[in-house]
């Protein structure tokens, strides 16, 4: 699917020159740019180098594999040409910060300031920590939202981008709605709704026991609350609901379940799929720890606090005081608090460089994968290896 997305773009960006060019043009070519590079980026995070397609393909074009860092860097470049692009009398930009269901100016800046963060820390390329630092700061949202809001309204205020979705059948009978809130539920035995805003799942994402020692440790009770939902809170919330009902639980591993992803009864349209949430995947909070991580790494620990204090600030947590390893130490934390489930967590660790001391005890080894032979690269699916051959044969990451 993401395959299909990114040929959908390019079909955009190279077919719409044939229209008469209007300012609409430059915006959804600007965007389709945004779009591309980001489903570039989720695959690069997972499987390194990818074949680059600067427009849509014709089928004698051989366009073999480039390396991670060439991706990377593909993927900057086409970020780049949609924040600079202007309208046609260069009066303002191709992409607007109009609050709407589009691609955003500071969409953009956000992705672009996070790509050029994983390219310094994957890379070590340390220049372009002070080049994210340009485009993170130009973002202008502020943390205004209480966090468990963040998770229960569409399009609020600190969301920068995120996946619309719709529980009302679609184009096609198709219905568009979010399938991973089934997939990431509570999961009892049977089809149990907890109460009236909790149904049941099929018990994915679940959060470790660590995780919830994390937040313990900083007396982190807001994001705690928001974050992970017990399956003895969860039998409360049900003996209210339905007294006398002892719930069985199932593939339970650690007596905690995913709270940011909840179904809510009243969201579920007519079958498991379709659940109307919508998925952030840019939020203001990621930026502000972007920066922090980028301050901090060219020096400047004062900013890196200011950003860091202004996550902390919001769930009534004291002030960092630290400076340089200890600090970025700190910052690390917060990232793995915040963003709790929300797919951040297993790529910081591969970039930082710490997913071998983090995760060895669960896995991460020499031997098998995703770990260190692979440098936590994932293999790439068996079926597209045997899909392409010749000058587009692709060859099976290291380690596997």
């Amino acid at each position: 699917n993401t395959w299909k997305g990114i040929n959908k773009c390019n079909n955009l960006i190279t077919y719409i020159k044939s229209v008469k060019e209007k300012d609409f043009h430059r915006q959804a070519v600007a965007e389709a740019k945004v779009l591309k590079a980001l489903y570039y980026f989720y695959l690069a995070r997972m499987f390194g180098g990818l074949p680059i397609f600067d427009k849509a393909p014709v089928p004698s074009d051989a366009i073999t594999r480039a390396s991670q860092e060439e991706t990377y860097a593909a993927i900057e470049r086409w970020l780049k040409e949609a924040i600079e692009a202007k309208s046609i009398d260069g009066s303002k930009p191709a992409l607007t910060n109009i609050k709407s269901e589009r691609i955003s100016l500071d969409a953009a800046k956000a992705l672009l300031g996070k790509v050029l963060i994983y390219e310094a820390s994957l890379f070590n390329k340390k220049d372009k920590y002070s080049e994210a630092i340009t485009y993170l700061s130009q973002v202008n949202k502020e943390l205004t939202v209480k966090f468990p809001d963040i998770f229960e309204s569409d399009f609020n205020d600190e969301s920068i981008f995120e996946v619309n979705y719709t529980k009302v059948l679609g184009a096609g009978n198709t219905y568009y709605g979010n399938y991973e809130i089934q997939l990431y539920g509570i999961r009892p035995f049977g089809d149990v709704q907890i109460n009236e805003n909790i149904g049941c799942g099929w018990g994915f994402n679940q959060p470790s026991k660590d995780l919830v020692a994390a937040f313990q440790s900083q007396n982190d009770i807001i994001r705690l609350n928001a974050t992970v939902i017990s399956s003895d809170s969860a039998q409360k919330l049900h003996d209210k609901f339905k007294p006398n009902d002892v719930i069985s639980w199932v593939n339970e591993i650690s007596g905690y379940w995913d709270r940011k992803h909840i179904p809510n009864p009243t969201k579920r349209g007519p079958s498991w799929q379709t659940f109307e949430n919508n998925n952030i995947l840019l939020r203001m909070a990621d930026v502000k720890l972007l920066l922090a991580e980028a301050y901090n790494r060219t020096g400047n620990d004062n900013n890196a606090r200011i950003e860091l204090n202004k996550v902390r600030a919001r769930v009534n947590l004291p002030e960092v005081t630290s400076s340089g390893e200890e600090l970025y130490a700190a910052i690390k934390l917060e990232r793995r608090l915040e963003l709790a489930l929300e797919g951040e967590r297993y790529f910081d660790l591969v970039r930082w460089g710490d997913a071998a001391s983090v995760l060895g005890p669960i896995g991460y080894n020499e031997t098998s994968g995703p770990g260190i032979a692979t440098k936590g690269l994932f293999p790439i699916p068996q079926g597209e290896i045997n899909r392409n051959s010749g000058a587009n044969n692709l060859t099976q990451n290291p380690g596997y």
